[in-house]
């Protein structure tokens, strides 16, 4: 099945990342092509020049924020991003959308680096099966070397945890080098974001990660590090009218609550037990199924 899409934008996310759904793996194929900001899988993309320096994360941090899964026609310009002063200001009651907030905890050396993610009200729309009406945690740790994701209350094939994808870790804090610098622009009035994003067409499309553009130094290490702004991709959720074809929707997290005050690692990534290497995949992502594919 294809779904011809014009993608302006793409994740957390502070979590989320190029291959982060769409196209669906068999059992035995670990490796999802991120561009290589969470693996060394897929095709090496030499990104382009102009960027501003340093554009990376502090060596640890903690922030909130809010996730907006949106219905509409990728090629309408009226629903392009980024939205000012948030999505549903701008769109108002145009498009159908959800909010799922969350808040993301990271630290660059915890374990050969951590990220931890938690969607409090609704999960990433990354499952063509499923409406992501229940919360999740996802654990990035490097030395586990997989995706490992929680659910509450979610579906039971989803179990007490399930592993989301092997060969995986945190993003590097300078992963910002492996993008495509696409420029300094302006959001809302007058204020400046640098624009990257990398391009996974075999699975997901372009993502589109946004810092904004005044630097800032780290108290602990006297280290220069951007904020995140914000971060969108595409997401794919189940269509209870038409069960065949998936929703394909624009996501778009928005990041406030910036912090790099220090924090114990050992109490925001510290895994459940039932995280280990003999959970279960997680259903609908990595199983054998029909693909999607994504135009660009």
């Amino acid at each position: 099945m294809k779904a011809a899409l014009v993608i302006s934008f793409l994740f957390s996310s502070s979590f989320a990342w190029p291959g982060y759904k769409s196209t669906k793996l068999r059992d035995n194929d670990d490796c999802i092509d991120t561009a290589q900001v969470h693996n060394s899988c897929g095709e090496v993309r030499k990104p382009n020049g102009g960027r501003p320096h340093n554009v990376r994360y502090p060596s640890a941090f903690t922030m909130s924020f809010d996730k907006w899964d949106i219905l509409c026609d990728f090629s309408d310009p009226n629903c392009a991003p980024p939205y000012y002063p948030s999505a549903p200001d701008q769109l108002k009651d145009k498009y159908p959308m959800v909010n799922g907030p969350g808040f993301t905890y990271y630290n660059s050396t915890f374990r050969g680096g951590a990220q931890v993610e938690k969607y409090t009200d609704r999960c990433v729309p990354i499952f063509p099966n499923y409406v992501v009406d229940f919360p999740c945690t996802f654990y990035l740790i490097k030395d586990e070397g997989k995706a490992y994701l929680t659910t509450k209350n979610a579906p039971a094939e989803f179990g007490d945890c399930c592993i989301l994808a092997n060969n995986f870790h945190p993003p590097v804090r300078n992963f910002s080098e492996r993008t495509n610098f696409t420029g300094i622009k302006t959001y809302g009035p007058s204020q400046k974001y640098v624009g990257l994003e990398v391009n996974a067409p075999n699975s997901g499309g372009i993502f589109s990660y946004n810092f904004w553009a005044d630097e800032q130094v780290e108290q602990r290490n006297n280290q220069t590090y951007h904020v995140p702004s914000f971060f969108y991709y595409t997401g794919l959720s189940k269509n209870e009218n038409n069960p065949q074809e998936p929703l394909i929707l624009r996501v778009y997290q928005s990041f406030y609550n910036f912090s790099t005050d220090s924090f114990r690692p050992e109490d925001h990534f510290t895994m459940p037990a039932s995280c280990n290497p003999k959970a279960p995949l997680c259903p609908d992502f990595n199983q054998t199924s029909s693909t999607t594919e994504i135009q660009q």
